[in-house]
């Protein structure tokens, strides 16, 4: 990485994961409902049944979080090297 940031490939790359994280959220999301929607006919399921999707669920919603928190991530960057690029024009200028 030079003074002025990431070139435009990078900045790129880096939008397109933002994309597929976004993307990864949604399956997740539309997982754990498909989930919620086999539990919720069947009150009388199992104890065993009940637990794996619990755990199931569980496992999705910390996969959502995980995505989150990288889409976050990699908007900062975005941020970092936006604002390293507007530091190099301001002293080239000089």
């Amino acid at each position: 990485m030079s003074k002025q940031g990431h070139s435009q490939e990078q900045i790129d790359r880096k939008l397109q994961s933002i994309e597929s994280w976004k993307d990864t959220i949604t399956r997740y999301k539309k997982e754990v409902q498909q989930i919620n929607d086999r539990i919720t006919p069947y009150k009388n399921l199992s104890q065993c049944d009940l637990d794996r999707y619990d755990r199931n669920k569980s496992i999705l919603r910390n996969d959502i979080q995980i995505a989150e928190h990288q889409i976050r991530i990699l908007e900062s960057q975005l941020m970092v090297d936006k604002l390293r690029k507007d530091n190099y024009k301001i002293k080239t200028k000089m």
